[in-house]
C-alpha cells in the first residue's frame, strides 16, 4: 500500500472529508482528549505521522434533569444536590420518602 502525501498542515483539521481521510490511509491514527478526564472538553482523532486533526468534537451538554430542570452532569445525574436525581440516573424510578 502506498502512502499518499496529506494536503493538511500539522494541527489543521481536515473535517473528516472522504479525501481528507483517504490521505491518511496507512498512517498511525490515535484518539486523544483535551481537558481533564473523565470529562474532557474535546475528543479528537489525530494522525500521529503528520499531526493533522482528522475529526474532533467538543463536549456539549444539552440535557436537563427530568425532575427539576437543572443541568445534568456528564454521568447522567442532576447537578443540583438538593434534587432526588443528584445521586440517581434519569431513567431510574424510586419513591421519594
Amino acid at each position: 500500500m502506498t502512502k499518499r502525501k496529506p494536503k493538511c498542515i500539522s494541527g489543521e483539521q481536515v473535517s473528516g472529508s472522504y479525501s481528507g481521510l483517504l490521505d491518511h490511509i496507512g498512517h498511525n491514527v490515535v484518539c486523544v482528549c483535551y481537558g481533564d478526564m473523565p470529562e474532557p472538553a474535546n475528543v479528537a482523532i489525530e494522525c500521529e505521522d503528520c499531526g493533522c486533526v482528522l475529526v474532533d468534537f467538543n463536549y456539549v451538554d444539552e440535557t436537563a434533569c427530568q425532575k427539576c430542570g437543572s443541568k445534568l452532569r456528564r454521568n447522567g445525574k442532576c447537578s443540583d444536590q438538593t434534587c432526588p436525581y443528584s445521586d440517581r440516573q434519569q431513567h431510574e424510578t424510586f419513591t421519594e420518602g
